[in-house]
């Protein structure tokens, strides 16, 4: 442990690696013109349901987002990839 830093801080870093380790992946719904998605939906299908409403109610677009990778703060960059290698290209 180095100089200065909590026994709860070195805990809190390796208790969030086992998390980000077994990271599943969500989906998120972005409102043409709305503000930053908040709520995070456990698959695909609940996410497009909520789209539709929301695209009916407030007569715009919905997107919905998929997450590809994580990145968490520590002493380096953590990048976990989410979801399996290559499930859909992308063109970028």
């Amino acid at each position: 442990m180095k100089k200065g830093k909590s026994v709860f801080f070195e805990l809190s870093k390796i208790l969030n690696y086992l998390y980000m380790k077994k990271e599943v992946g969500f989906y998120m719904i972005y409102l043409d013109g709305g503000g930053a998605p908040s709520y995070q939906h456990g698959n695909y299908e609940r996410a497009l349901i909520e789209a539709k409403r929301l695209s009916r109610t407030h007569n715009r677009k919905a997107y919905v987002l998929k997450t590809k990778t994580s990145v968490m703060i520590k002493d380096d960059f953590d990048v976990v990839k989410v979801g399996k290698p290559d499930e859909d290209s992308l063109p970028f």
